[in-house]
């Protein structure tokens, strides 16, 4: 068990531990982010309830592209999105300018997979930052580091570069702490289906909505 007595402890430990944190998940892309200048905006994401939803139809849904997924690619790169809803966050995500940071219990899987998985796979085009730090590697006191709230905290604090950007945190739970305000909370048995893309950049400011159609929703080629 590693000796922590403040949180400036705990992201000392993060940066001297790079190597045993998550390889390059954790770093991955922040270091060479060609699309700082541009980017406006940190987008928070869950997956489960939010890219997906636990409600009929929906369960149905998720079944059957798993099962034409495994026929033609390695299961490792399996996340389980809804089209749809990865739509949603593609437009939502362009409109607002934003990077990606993944911080749904997905991110287990490596931020390389996901990119992977919505980049080439479904072929957009998601500016996908990395990883939510997770305490357990370093076997962190819960005491700083035991909600969604604090691995965020955690993270702009290792890149204090991006504390000016705007902050958007998709998710089906609430456990943000001082984040609650940046929060759009979906509902776990609908997720972020199109009906909400106008919601949530209103959430975010903007009024005026870009078109979207849902001819441009992309399958897994």
């Amino acid at each position: 068990m590693l000796e922590y007595t403040t949180y400036k402890d705990v992201i000392n430990k993060y940066k001297e531990n790079i190597n045993q944190l998550n390889g390059s998940d954790l770093y991955l892309h922040v270091k060479e982010n060609k699309r700082f200048k541009e980017s406006e905006t940190i987008i928070f994401l869950d997956i489960d309830g939010v890219l997906n939803g636990s409600g009929n139809p929906l369960h149905f849904i998720q079944d059957t592209l798993y099962k034409e997924f495994i026929k033609k690619y390695d299961k490792k790169f399996w996340v389980d999105v809804i089209p749809e809803h990865l739509y949603s966050l593609s437009v939502i995500s362009k409109t607002l300018k934003a990077d990606i940071v993944i911080s749904s219990t997905w991110r287990f899987r490596g931020a390389d997979k996901i990119r992977v998985l919505f980049n080439d796979i479904y072929g957009y085009d998601f500016n996908i930052l990395g990883i939510t730090p997770r305490r357990y590697t370093l076997d962190v006191p819960e005491d700083f580091c035991c909600r969604r709230g604090d691995e965020i905290r955690l993270w702009l604090d290792l890149y204090p570069q991006y504390k000016d950007k705007k902050i958007l945190i998709l998710d089906d739970d609430t456990d943000m702490k001082e984040y609650i305000k940046y929060l759009y909370k979906t509902n776990v048995y609908v997720g972020l289906n199109c009906d909400l893309i106008q919601d949530v950049l209103r959430f975010m400011g903007i009024t005026k909505i870009p078109k979207f159609d849902y001819k441009e929703i992309k399958y897994f080629k």
